[in-house]
């Protein structure tokens, strides 16, 4: 038999049982393993609706997170686009900056090649003209030799 503190505990779980739909029969022997159970499953339902909660948030917050990056993606592609256009830019001036370098070159050593012989030639005519020079004075001196 069961005491009045056994029994008012045993009516109270079966009217808690019966409030969710659990309405199997059980025995009063069984009454403890039953609360038992009865109080496990309502620590799982709200751990669970506590877990359920807590995955909405971070939901919510990674929705809000990827919303925010989508502009940031789509800026990191434009500035992706503009930096391969600067590098090829780049590549490109300075491929034509070596080939006028190349050329700049081409015309220093053709100029230096000029210059060298126009220094020849330079030597050339002032050894003519000292040449010319000496036969113009011996030339005079003959003649101022002839004409006394």
């Amino acid at each position: 038999m069961l005491d009045a503190t056994a029994e008012k505990k045993f009516h109270t779980l079966k009217k808690r049982l019966d409030a969710l739909h659990y309405s199997q029969p059980f025995t009063p022997d069984s009454a403890n393993l039953v609360e038992r159970l009865f109080n496990d499953l309502i620590k799982i339902t709200e751990a669970f609706q506590a877990l359920k909660k807590n995955n909405d948030e971070i939901s919510q917050t990674a929705t809000r997170a990827e919303s925010a990056l989508r502009p940031l993606q789509v800026e990191n592609t434009r500035l992706s686009k503009e930096n391969n256009a600067l590098h090829y830019e780049i590549i490109q001036v300075k491929e034509s900056f070596e080939k006028l370098e190349s050329q700049s070159r081409n015309i220093q050593r053709s100029l230096e090649g000029d210059k060298n012989d126009l220094k020849f030639v330079l030597q050339q005519k002032d050894l003519n003209y000292r040449k010319l020079e000496d036969d113009v004075r011996k030339n005079r001196f003959f003649v101022l030799l002839n004409f006394l």
